[in-house]
């Protein structure tokens, strides 16, 4: 995408042809929450934890 003047687009389109044909590693956590395919959604990794 170098056709565009739009910065934040052409930039976007840099990282995803850097990253083209190596599988993008992600974290199934993010901020003391984890992500459950079987309800299909975030929860927190705090449930049970005495405060």
């Amino acid at each position: 995408m170098k056709s565009t003047d739009d910065p934040m687009a052409r930039h976007i389109s840099e990282l995803l042809e850097c990253h083209h044909g190596s599988p993008i590693k992600t974290s199934p956590t993010f901020s003391d929450n984890h992500y459950d395919d079987h309800i299909g959604g975030w929860v927190s990794d705090l449930w049970g934890q005495t405060k």
